[in-house]
């Protein structure tokens, strides 16, 4: 069977951040730094063969693709287009943001790093649970000793099991997007009471990067997180070159009764513009993304030398 390139990170939203060529620049991530950015496009970057492939019959195969990421052809790029191109407080329905703080989630949850942390955070947590309870219901240290040698061969026998842990976040993408995941129906109310803002650069050679794991949390002490929205103070997602949208914490929360949802536009300096890009900066795995090389190549430089 053809082998497939699927996209951790949907095509559609990458070209958001194409030139007038439909190319744009990337960035390695390599010992530490970032390279000196390189030509490419959309079709090249963000993705893996066949991580999304589902179960074993052939009419299942690509299920997760073709039904969990409908969202990435209509959805994703009405919604971001629009919003993106606000230039002044507007409002918006209700339906319409849940929808956006869906499609966020899901872009989050979707990603390759999540796989490779899913691993540890749940699979592992889930053994250490069942681990714990049984183990203090044993009284004699001969049994003891028999389920420990059984929680070693356990660990042993799955930890390297991809298809079992590409099933399980297959799983969850779907009951994720068609709204049968309590834990995401929470986060996406939770969310949309708090302010929202689009953050617009008022130099106009400054740009928003993106990069192969985009959206970033920002906690106390301003540090970058890949996500949770316990504590934040901020939620940052690029829409586009000149807009990031931001979801932030304070103490006014509004009625989620009302049928519409205003999202301010603000402008902001070089060194604001810098700080959220060095964000996503922090939370990209391996890339970092832009349409204008000479600020690309500029910003690692920074990057770069501010951590040193």
């Amino acid at each position: 069977m053809k082998e497939e390139k699927h996209h951790f990170v949907p095509k559609t939203y990458l070209k958001l951040f194409t030139n007038k060529d439909s190319e744009f620049f990337s960035a390695k991530f390599l010992n530490e730094y970032y390279t000196v950015p390189k030509l490419s496009k959309p079709s090249k970057v963000c993705y893996e063969i066949d991580m999304y492939k589902y179960g074993f019959e052939a009419s299942e195969l690509y299920e997760t693709e073709k039904k969990a990421f409908r969202y990435e052809n209509k959805d994703l790029v009405e919604i971001f287009s629009e919003i993106g191109t606000y230039s002044f407080k507007r409002f918006i329905s209700i339906k319409k943001y849940k929808k956006l703080i869906r499609i966020l989630l899901h872009l989050k949850f979707r990603n390759r790093r999540v796989r490779s942390e899913m691993y540890e955070n749940n699979f592992i947590g889930t053994i250490n649970s069942s681990f714990i309870n049984e183990m203090s219901n044993i009284k004699s240290k001969e049994d003891y000793l028999i389920m420990a040698r059984v929680y070693d061969s356990i660990l042993e026998l799955y930890k390297n099991d991809k298809d079992l842990l590409s099933k399980w976040h297959n799983d969850s993408l779907l009951e994720m997007w068609y709204g049968r995941s309590k834990v995401m129906e929470d986060a996406i109310n939770y969310l949309s009471k708090f302010p929202a803002v689009v953050l617009k650069p008022r130099n106009k050679n400054d740009f928003f990067l993106t990069g192969d794991n985009p959206g970033f949390i920002i906690k106390k002490n301003n540090q970058v997180f890949n996500f949770g929205i316990i504590d934040f103070q901020l939620l940052g997602f690029p829409l586009n070159p000149k807009s990031v949208f931001m979801i932030i914490n304070q103490s006014f929360k509004s009625d989620s009764r009302l049928i519409s949802k205003p999202i301010d536009v603000k402008e902001i300096g070089s060194e604001e513009t810098y700080h959220i890009n060095e964000a996503t900066a922090l939370n990209s795995k391996e890339l970092l993304l832009c349409n204008e090389y000479s600020y690309l190549f500029n910003f690692i430089n920074q990057f770069r030398t501010n951590r040193v």
